[in-house]
């Protein structure tokens, strides 16, 4: 269940779609091997020894390729944009290779114990997959990684080089979805009185960032800090795991994925479930007597799926889809988000109160690179009486919770400090500076891949025994260049304004997905 089939499934054919990420689109045929990109270099390990592997396939059981030493590894220049990154495949020690002397090699799937992508330009390992040792559910893991794009990121620098940290306003994907995201800045240091940041496009879309600044905040080193989606603090002095926490279709417990902030997180049930195609969790809180505001905390993201089936959502458009897309920078942004809630998409919060259970608020959508800590405020006057019991509901395999957590401590005394920019260089020299100073018109355009700026902000004085918390508060949309052709189906598209349609489309290829694989 913490890293089942279907999550790892999940990950098949992923596309850029609500979050950041843009995959080729990929699939396991019949008969025919998949050619890997040539502009990334796959670089074995087995035992002490290491080759680099060139003219790479894949099929369902077998990755194939020629094997060469591996004499230069990690050393391009950061102005290399074509090879920025490199992925590292390790076998097990216990697997022969056999190697014919052209340097040709098969190795089966079930060998590869561990696969890493490492960026070249930081230093820094992006992505690791530990293998579950299913050949076909490897097979496609590997095709995911093997020929991955990066994505959108924000890096904190931290005294060495710059540490990946997240992405910012998932899911703005038009211009009426724009909004602020207040991103936790972990790993973030002090050098020389400044704080640095690097803000990239790394993906085949055009990013709009209109503000960027930090919020300082100083507290007491005995509570957390997290900023929620409208920019209220909340201090988190007593944060108490659930009494009870059970899937929402099935009832089996999620105590231990929910326990620690590990990453080995709920990311779904075995089985696709019937209607409605839901999934999600139930948590019961222990609430202190005469206290009517609990702080909601979890640990989350997105899951690939939802970026890949959002896809293949669009792709339905056809030769229409930009015709499509142009008609949604300026269509209502309340229409926009209430069908984002009807399908399922954020992450929907419930209380349970005498009348059942009723809306309370949700998470924006954080994008699937990387787990990030949120909080919401929720009001239980209405709760009925006892231990709290709050559910959490989105689309089948839309999220993965790897934390969750109830505050029903105090507000706490904390010192903010709200510190605009002071410098912002793009990779073309150009200053950035007054287009990122405030929400405004004025908006710092990424249109093209390897488009970066490394942005500056001067560093207040930090009192000892104070405890800093660190958020990057940002705005902004992103446009998606995913090309599409063909006829597109007008009736069926038609049947997308219904709530929940997307979470059936999402079911049926899902399903499709895995029959074609498994016969």
């Amino acid at each position: 269940m913490v890293r089942g089939l279907a999550c790892m499934l999940a990950a098949a054919l992923l596309n850029l779609a609500v979050g950041c990420i843009y995959y080729r689109p990929v699939e396991i045929p019949a008969e025919q091997p998949i050619m890997l990109d040539p502009e990334k270099e796959i670089i074995i390990h087995h035992g002490d020894r290491t080759w680099l592997l060139s003219a790479a396939e894949i099929t369902a059981s077998h990755l194939s390729g020629v094997l060469s030493p591996a004499t230069r590894i990690t050393s391009r220049s950061r102005g290399d944009q074509r090879k920025m990154e490199e992925t590292h495949l390790y076998i097990g020690r216990s697997v022969p290779l056999e190697v014919s002397e052209n340097g040709a090699v098969s190795i089966p799937i079930t060998a590869v114990e561990k696969v890493e992508i490492y960026d070249v330009a930081i230093g820094k390992t992006l992505f690791a997959w530990v293998g579950g040792g299913v050949a076909i559910v490897g097979a496609i893991w590997l095709v995911i990684l093997l020929t991955k794009e990066s994505c959108p990121f924000i890096y904190a620098w931290n005294g060495e080089d710059y540490q990946f940290v997240g992405e910012i306003f998932s899911g703005a994907i038009h211009r009426p979805l724009e909004r602020h995201d207040y991103l936790p800045m972990t790993g973030l240091e002090a050098v020389n009185g400044e704080y640095r940041i690097r803000i990239t496009n790394e993906v085949k879309e055009i990013q709009h960032i209109n503000l960027a600044e930090l919020l300082i905040v100083d507290h007491s080193p005995r509570t957390g800090v997290l900023v929620d989606k409208h920019g209220a603090t909340h201090t988190l002095g007593d944060l108490r795991p659930p009494l009870e926490a059970l899937s929402l279709n099935t009832g089996q417990s999620l105590s231990q994925p929910l326990s620690e902030r590990d990453g080995l997180a709920y990311t779904g049930e075995e089985a696709i479930p019937a209607e409605p195609l839901r999934d999600g969790a139930v948590l019961t809180f222990d609430r202190p007597a005469g206290t009517d505001i609990g702080k909601l905390v979890i640990r989350a993201k997105n899951s690939f799926w939802l970026d890949y089936i959002f896809g293949q959502f669009t792709d339905l458009f056809g030769d229409l889809k930009d015709e499509w897309e142009q008609q949604q920078e300026s269509a209502d942004r309340d229409r926009l988000l209430n069908w984002q809630r009807e399908q399922g998409i954020p992450l929907a919060v419930y209380l349970d109160t005498e009348h059942g259970w009723e809306y309370v608020d949700h998470f924006n959508i954080m994008g699937p690179m990387a787990f990030r800590d949120d909080v919401l405020a929720v009001d239980l006057s209405r709760a009925k009486a006892g231990p709290v019991r709050i559910k959490l509901e989105y689309g089948f395999m839309f999220w993965e919770l790897d934390y969750a957590a109830m505050d029903f401590s105090p507000a706490q005394p904390v010192a903010m400090n709200r510190i605009m920019i002071e410098n912002g260089i793009a990779q073309d020299e150009r200053d950035v500076k007054p287009l990122l100073a405030a929400a405004d018109t004025a908006y710092y355009h990424l249109p093209a891949i390897g488009d970066q700026a490394i942005l500056s902000f001067a560093a207040p004085g930090q009192a000892r025994d104070i405890k800093r918390s660190i958020f990057l508060h940002a705005s902004g949309y992103y446009r998606i260049l995913r090309p599409s052709s063909g006829r597109p189906d007008i009736a069926y598209l038609e049947t997308f304004r219904n709530p929940g349609a997307f979470n059936r489309f999402s079911n049926e290829r899902l399903a499709k997905l895995l029959s074609r694989i498994t016969d």
